[in-house]
């Protein structure tokens, strides 16, 4: 991997410059979760780059960021399940307004 390097500015205003680690990831179990309803939610979530901060922490450890992805699946039972919605067709789609707050 070349380990990219750089800067980036935290919610906190502290600037970093961070320089990606190579890592090797385990296989991500899943974790299962059944629900009162009957389904069956399966979760797990996966690393995809770890970066190393030039700042640490009052111990001396150094910062890290990593980004993951969620992934979830869900299994109701048959009587729980109906017709597929409707999905909008492309045209259908209208730009959001940039004069509208939607909070």
């Amino acid at each position: 991997m070349n380990n990219m390097t750089m800067k980036i500015r935290t919610p906190d205003g502290m600037d970093h410059e961070i320089t990606e680690v190579d890592f090797k990831s385990p296989e991500e179990q899943w974790l299962e979760y059944k629900l009162s309803d009957g389904t069956m939610l399966k979760y797990r979530s996966a690393v995809t780059s770890i970066a190393r901060s030039d700042k640490y922490d009052e111990n001396g450890n150094p910062f890290y960021f990593v980004h993951s992805q969620s992934q979830w699946r869900t299994y109701p039972p048959e009587s729980m399940k109906g017709e597929p919605s409707k999905r909008p067709q492309q045209q259908d789609v209208k730009p959001l307004d940039p004069n509208t707050s939607y909070r």
